[in-house]
């Protein structure tokens, strides 16, 4: 299969293959993945990536892909119905509504900058769990820098999205979290775990100092082991560049579990960077060997062929490479323990401009689309 010939997203995913084979996915895990990918056309994302459980010796993960506002993506999900499978299920009709009110100036989600949406399909043993998965993805919008919840956002998030209603908790208790935040630290995303039995609001903080992170949670009434967690915050913070606080609400205010995102510089190739984290998590029973190997072996840069992309007439973007990387670890805490570690693969496909290639043969003359090209 040629990129030409495959306008779904799952072409992309093929390119990852020899690097999530076998050592981060079985053959079925993939093959799950392949299915959700080839629901969706390959122009609505440029990011994408894989969450993986680390200390489980099955070999599986989740999918997600990022929609930017302003952007293919974002018409494909406003003006398209990509596959039979997404008529029959409520929530792409409802997508649809905020993805066409999602770019007006007016709009209360003209603030949100991208969309994530996420298929837990890890621990799917059978083809109605894996309808089910593309019938309930959960779903992260992020705010741009600096804006504020308002009563607004909420209220149309809560009449568009069902699931969002039922997760979310009071407008005013987001609010007073978002006071309650040191002054430079940001939440930079929002959204519903919607695949569960019942939808969890979760929301994710960045920009804030490691040492932030205990006075913050006091300050929100996190019923954990605050020393505990202190102990770990240290450990990590000798091993990355940033932390990020993922926090689940509940009507009665944090959720028991909490979520600590470890960054390092997630757009390089250089794997010795994540040594000393890896080094942690083992010492921990947090991370096999086995799944250690394979994501040190998973950056990469893919290159796609041009040719193809050349010659379709109906785009005036091309795609001359992916990059894969680790973007980030995530560390689960519960009340006393650490309880898990996850790491978010992540894929980035740079787009450019037709306009910028110049097409030349063996004699130097301008020709049709083939593999010879420069940039003028």
């Amino acid at each position: 299969m040629t990129e030409s010939s495959s306008p779904f997203l799952a072409y992309y995913l093929e390119q990852s293959k020899a690097e999530l084979t076998p050592g981060i996915l079985d053959e079925p895990a993939f093959d799950r993945l392949l299915h959700i990918a080839r629901q969706f056309p390959a122009g609505i994302s440029n990011f994408w990536g894989f969450e993986c459980r680390l200390g489980e010796v099955s070999k599986a993960a989740d999918f997600l892909f990022e929609i930017k506002k302003d952007t293919p993506g974002q018409l494909m999900l406003s003006d398209t119905v990509f596959s039979e499978s997404h008529r029959r299920y409520p929530i792409w009709e409802q997508l649809k509504a905020f993805a066409s009110r999602w770019g007006t100036d007016r709009s209360p989600f003209c603030y949100l900058r991208n969309l994530w949406l996420e298929f837990d399909v890890s621990a799917i043993t059978s083809s109605e769990d894996l309808d089910r998965a593309l019938a309930h993805p959960s779903l992260f919008w992020g705010p741009e820098p600096q804006a504020e919840f308002s009563q607004g956002l909420l209220h149309a998030l809560n009449g568009i999205v069902p699931a969002f209603a039922l997760a979310a908790p009071s407008v005013e208790r987001l609010i007073s979290l978002q006071a309650t935040l040191p002054q430079q630290a940001q939440l930079f995303q929002f959204g519903v775990m919607s695949s569960r039995d019942w939808p969890v609001m979760r929301v994710c903080i960045n920009r804030i100092e490691a040492h932030e992170i205990v006075p913050t949670l006091s300050c929100l009434h996190w019923d954990g082991n605050i020393e505990a967690l202190k102990t770990w915050i240290e450990r990590i913070s000798t091993c990355v560049k940033s932390v990020a606080l993922n926090l689940d609400m509940t009507s009665e205010g944090i959720g028991d579990k909490i979520g600590l995102e470890c960054y390092l510089d997630w757009a390089a190739l250089d794997v010795e960077q994540w040594y000393p984290l890896f080094t942690l998590l083992r010492r921990h029973g947090l991370l096999l060997p086995e799944k250690q190997e394979a994501l040190l072996h998973f950056p990469a840069k893919k290159v796609i062929p041009l040719a193809g992309q050349l010659k379709d007439d109906e785009t005036a973007i091309v795609y001359p490479s992916c990059h894969q990387n680790i973007h980030h670890v995530k560390i689960s805490f519960s009340k006393n323990e650490a309880i898990e570690a996850k790491a978010y693969l992540g894929v980035y496909r740079p787009g450019l401009n037709k306009q910028l290639f110049t097409l030349i043969g063996p004699e130097g003359k301008l020709q049709l689309p083939d593999d010879h090209w420069v940039i003028p």
